[in-house]
């Protein structure tokens, strides 16, 4: 986890104990002359509880469409074939587990199938297994699947033992083949993987990204605050590379829900895998994001809306593809966000139709700070004084990257301009004028997007406070996004 990361789930943490008791400041000139001719940009493609953990996804039950895609580039190291042998053979055994703690478990179970033990018999044994927990004992939920997901043609097994109680450890165990004998080859534990388990579960078994070895889905539930307040669904995908299991999704630590550098998250919310593009390849659709207000903590979280999250494979791991919101804006900075979201996954003309109506569009509220929301929220603030300004100001300069990207430099020029007009020295939003000056100058210079970003983000990067932290949680409520230098132009 990065240190804004841990930073949010210390504070969540702090807040349910309390529960329970300089650069350029000269405006720069308009521009009149017609610069020289933008270089075409391609737009990255896209490829399109309380607590009661879904149903585990089924598996596809039709080939995927015909296709004949580029085989994507291997892993490394590539999967290597066990070394083969025979198992001993299931069979009917009246074995019986001893103890109660799940990590009693484990060489029990490896006994069980060496002494060969059906796998049948295996999930209706270990149902009967009570595990001591803080609250008492409780009975195990197990799930027991042979799949082979090491490519050696022999199926492992893959015993799931969830436990569905707020600071329990839930485990997954997975069983190979070796030199005729069963043992353990993968681990995966709640309490390593979230804060505060409260149960993780196999969602799937299926070869996502068709490269011919299968993946295990499985998913965890963290409560990061209050019990009974808010929830993080977090989902995981690993992937065996021929001496171990490798995780394989590659998150992107900026956005609020996304603390876990190896899973994905949803607030409040599940997911599903579905082939969105009909490519054949499975992407893990998300959705959720709505916060309960009714507590201290979240009350300051900021305005939140409903948003779906894709994940798909990029040849390598599994990455952000795509993030929206469900529901339209209510306040400007969102719909100035729902404009950033689009221009970072590719689709500028939809960012510039928000960025307009960031601009134009009166109904939409201002935001003002330490706002509270829910049963704390009172009386409303009047919005921030200088918030229009600085949303405004900043619209302007990413419509200008819009406009560039598109092939319309006469928009980008006219933008421009209207932005060192409207917002000279001594107003809120003089200091993105400087950023949009920053880049300009540098890509007409050097007549390079990439160049002019480069000095933008420099500038973004050395004036943070000004131009990075009025975008951010530290002005929006915390559950909202922060942006990095990076961010501002990704082109």
């Amino acid at each position: 986890m990065g240190q804004r990361h841990t930073y949010i789930l210390t504070l969540l943490l702090v807040f349910s104990l309390l529960l329970a008791a300089c650069g350029p400041t000269n405006a720069p000139q308009a521009i009149s002359a017609t610069p020289t001719p933008t270089p075409t940009a391609t737009p990255t493609p896209i490829i399109t509880l309380p607590f009661t953990p879904s149903p585990p996804l089924p598996l596809p039950t039709s080939p995927p469409p015909s296709f004949t895609p580029s085989p994507p580039p291997p892993l490394s190291p590539s999967p290597s074939p066990s070394p083969l042998g025979q198992c001993p053979p299931g069979k009917a055994t009246d074995f019986r587990f001893a103890g109660s703690s799940i990590d009693n478990l484990e060489w029990q179970v490896a006994g069980y199938l060496n002494s060969g033990g059906q796998a049948e018999g295996l999930q209706a044994a270990l149902g009967s297994f009570a595990v001591s927990t803080a609250g008492g004992p409780h009975l195990l939920s197990p799930t027991v699947l042979p799949a082979d997901v090491t490519g050696d043609a022999i199926p492992e097994i893959i015993v799931d033992l969830p436990l569905q109680v707020i600071d329990a450890n839930s485990v997954i165990l997975v069983f190979g083949c070796r030199q005729g004998q069963y043992e353990r080859i993968g681990r995966f534990d709640a309490d390593q993987r979230v804060s505060r388990p409260a149960g993780q579960k196999v969602r799937a078994v299926a070869d996502l990204n068709q490269d011919g070895l299968k993946e295990i889905v499985f998913s965890a539930v963290d409560y990061p605050g209050p019990v009974g307040v808010n929830f993080l669904t977090v989902f995981f995908i690993v992937r065996w590379d021929g001496q171990q299991f490798r995780d394989l999704v590659q998150a992107s630590l900026n956005f609020p829900e996304q603390i876990y550098a190896s899973g994905a998250g949803i607030l409040n919310g599940d997911g599903r895998l579905t082939d969105m593009d009909e490519d054949g390849r499975q992407e893990l659709a998300l959705v959720g994001g709505l916060p309960a207000y009714n507590a201290s903590a979240w009350a300051y979280a900021g305005p939140r809306r409903e948003h779906s999250d894709t994940w798909a494979w990029d040849g390598q791991a599994f990455t952000l593809a795509r993030s929206a919101h469900t529901t339209p804006p209510r306040y400007r900075f969102e719909a100035v966000q729902d404009g950033d979201l689009a221009f970072l996954f590719g689709d500028y003309a939809q960012a510039l139709q928000f960025y307009e109506q960031a601009l134009a569009d009166e109904g939409l509220r201002g935001w003002s700070l330490n706002q509270p929301l829910g049963p704390a929220a009172g009386t409303p603030l009047p919005p921030d004084a200088g918030e229009q300004q600085r949303l405004a100001a900043y619209t302007h300069y990413r419509m200008v990257l819009a406009h560039l990207v598109m092939g319309r430099p006469a928009n980008a020029i006219n933008t421009y301009n209207a932005l060192q007009e409207r917002f000279p020295p001594g107003t809120a939003g003089h200091r993105y004028a400087v950023l949009a000056s920053a880049f300009w100058q540098t890509y007409q210079a050097e007549e390079s997007l990439a160049a002019g970003c480069a000095q933008a983000i420099a500038y973004a990067a050395a004036h943070s406070e000004e131009i990075l932290d009025p975008l951010g949680s530290s002005f929006y409520g915390w559950l909202n996004r922060d942006y990095t230098a990076e961010e501002l132009c990704p082109l």
